[in-house]
């Protein structure tokens, strides 16, 4: 279906919805009918599976929101001030909560926070009217959200279960191509904005996931399975990279011997063919594990042990083979996302029970974002008991609003600056049809027609992402400057009282926002950057808990949220030397050499410690760009002979993984050179 197609069938549907939600509020009665018709816009989105579940959480937003109404009004009614501040800080509760979420579970918590304020503030000078007031606004809402999704499922419905499968169908097919190219050890520019993409899409494809229990799809993949793919497509940056790096080493595939150069080859065919089948992954991986087989007989057998060659060989087919496996499981689970239906094989059957993927959480930006919606509301709740000004009910919510609406961006104020602008050029709209259209409509069928040519336009432009955000304040502003109820009611001075106490609520929440909340794609690099690290020195004090899958899950989704900012800090100079995949690789290696402790002794134990205090130079203000810590190569050498010497198959891990560490540490180190056996 062609894009203006599909967006002339959204936005009518929004419009049928939104007409349906009018004529049963103004059926049952109610008094602000106009809320339905917000909310039939606010909800609707173009995928019908994230429709129903943003429809039930901005249910189940207001039915708390209301709930906290209820509970705190009552009970400070002769005390505004604290009032003012209980309702100031369940907002900032909330607002914490949903940016600590990251999923679209977090637009509930947005939701209670300022939908109790939108029950509370207008009736705290007649407090008799709470709890109507409150019903009211759950029973419009609830008109809304059910009109919404009633016509979006019926007419012409876009699947997420589409969608999905066709965006990791794209995921796998940008993988194979960047694979082969590295296997192939073609450097082409475009392979470190692809791997950035695909950072930022396995996210992408994890929350669109979560969409999926309410998707009209009649067959769907199950959880296990795409949390199963999830974890698949996460693993594939870690290990192609580290192949990638082992083999730059060793001065690309034409320095190879024959048999690895050859294998090497085959395995980006393989990738690079998506038609290739997954049975010849599994022969690429045996001769992977048979080369590292011999290196490690051959090393066994010589007097001096392994070289440094020996050991960036033995990573690099044991990193290769790793990686075939995981990208053919990719191909056979992302098959069965495709067709849900088709037969269960091997690859379901021998599924473990993984965990949802973990994302990057920010509690100092969440906390900051908090207290900046909560400060603007106060502002403006002083202001008004300060002053007796009868909107500053409407100030005091609108900067809740909006304190709350962009609080996850590094700098909300373009995007409020752009909310005032369309507010303010929606007034002149709504005044026209308040004053000089709506005295003379007669019947529900007139009101429908009259606000067709406004409303089907706005639509239009809510289908546009890149739009989204001119067309919904001017939406909000038009049709909450109406409001439309049972009988006319526009008078021309309340009209302008109301419209100018949400214009100064909107700057009261775009001043605190600048003044408390701003940090620049800089900063919240830094931020991401500093978190790393600290996570990374976790990890190798031994007091993160996170495990692999985990771990990795969370540095993919930093490396998407992280090559933005570093791209739009400008080349900031403790900037220039970050690495978010290198740093991806050293945490799965601390990760690997932790669990080998109890095998290879304190040796390993000594050598985390280090690394841990290396780690923590980076926390130092302005960020070194390289710290030179000789006595921690030396160390780390020295856990490679020890390891060297082991008889088991933590050897070969043990082996494998410091291989990794030393390079992600120390890449311009000369070559590791060990010690002959007895010698020392």
């Amino acid at each position: 279906m062609p894009a203006a197609l599909r967006h002339g069938i959204f936005s009518l549907n929004c419009f049928a919805a939104a007409m349906l939600a009018l004529y049963v509020s103004l059926g049952l009665g109610l008094d602000r009918p106009y809320w339905a018709m917000i909310t039939v816009y606010i909800t609707s989105q173009p995928l019908a599976g994230a429709l129903r579940s943003k429809a039930l959480y901005r249910l189940l937003g207001t039915l708390l929101g209301a709930a906290a109404s209820l509970t705190l009004v009552p009970a400070l009614i002769n005390v505004p001030a604290l009032l003012s501040l209980a309702l100031a800080a369940w907002l900032g509760l909330c607002l914490f909560v949903a940016l600590l979420d990251r999923t679209p579970r977090s637009y509930l918590f947005m939701l209670a926070g300022y939908s109790a304020m939108l029950i509370a503030f207008p009736q705290v000078e007649q407090p008799q009217g709470l709890f109507d007031t409150a019903i009211l606004r759950v029973q419009e809402i609830a008109i809304g959200v059910v009109s919404a999704a009633l016509v979006h499922t019926i007419v012409f419905p876009q699947s997420v279960m589409v969608v999905l499968a066709d965006r990791v169908r794209g995921v796998l097919a940008d993988a194979n191509c960047w694979i082969a190219d590295s296997l192939s050890g073609r450097q082409h520019p475009r392979i470190a904005a692809e791997r950035r993409k695909f950072a930022a899409d396995a996210t992408e494809i994890h929350l669109m996931a979560t969409h999926l229990p309410f998707d009209t799809a009649n067959l769907r993949p199950r959880r296990r399975l795409l949390v199963a793919l999830q974890d698949q497509l996460v693993r594939l940056l870690p290990l192609t990279t580290a192949v990638e790096d082992r083999l730059q080493a060793l001065g690309g595939p034409d320095a190879l011997p024959e048999p690895a150069a050859l294998l090497l080859a085959d395995a980006a065919a393989w990738a690079g063919d998506a038609d290739r089948p997954n049975e010849e992954a599994v022969s690429l991986a045996a001769r992977a594990a048979r080369l590292v087989e011999a290196l490690e007989a051959d090393a066994a057998a010589r007097p001096e042990g392994a070289s440094w060659s020996d050991l960036l060989l033995m990573s690099l087919f044991t990193r290769l083979g790793e990686m075939i496996g995981t990208h053919a499981r990719a191909r056979a689970l992302a098959a069965h996302v495709d067709d849900p239906g088709r037969p269960a094989d091997e690859t379901l059957a021998s599924l473990p029970e993984s965990a949802d993927r973990q994302l990057h959480r920010d509690p100092g930006m969440a906390l900051l974002s908090a207290m900046s919606a909560a400060a603007g509301v106060l502002v403006c709740c002083a202001f008004w008991i300060a002053t007796a000004w009868p909107e500053g009910a409407i100030a005091a919510m609108f900067a809740g609003v909006l304190g709350s609406l962009f609080a996850g961006l590094d700098d909300p104020t373009p995007h409020q600056n752009k909310f005032f602008l369309m507010t303010l050029l929606s007034i002149p709209l709504a005044a026209f049809y308040l004053f000089a259209v709506m005295p003379h409509i007669d019947g529900f069928a007139m009101l429908a027609l009259v606000l067709a040519p406004v409303l089907l336009p706005f639509g239009m432009l809510l289908a546009l992402p890149a739009q989204m955000m001119t067309a919904l304040p001017m939406f909000i502003g038009f049709l909450g400057a109406l409001a439309i109820g049972p009988a006319y009611a526009g008078q021309f001075e309340s009209f302008l009282n109301i419209n100018f106490a949400q214009a100064i609520g909107v700057l009261v929440a775009l001043v605190m926002t600048r003044l408390v909340r701003v940090v620049g794609a800089a900063g919240a690099a830094r931020r991401l950057v500093r978190a790393t690290d600290r996570a990374l020195i976790a990890i190798a004090q031994r007091r993160d808990r996170t495990d692999l899958a985990g771990w990795t899950s969370r540095m993919i989704d930093t490396t998407g949220l992280l090559a933005p900012r570093l791209a739009a800090a400008g080349g900031a100079p403790d900037l220039a030397t970050v690495d978010p995949l290198r740093d991806l690789r050293l945490g799965v290696t601390l990760l690997q050499l932790r669990m080998l402790i109890p095998i290879a002794g304190a040796t390993l134990a000594h050598l985390l410690d280090g690394i841990a205090r290396h780690l923590a130079g980076r926390l130092a203000p302005g960020r070194p760009q390289q710290i030179s810590d000789p006595a921690l190569l030396a160390m780390l050498d020295e856990a490679i002979g020890h390891v060297a010497g082991l008889a088991s198959r933590a050897r070969r891990d043990g082996l494998v993984a410091l291989t990794g560490l030393r390079r992600n540490l120390f890449p311009d180190a000369p070559a590791y050179r060990a010690m002959p056996k007895g010698a020392g």
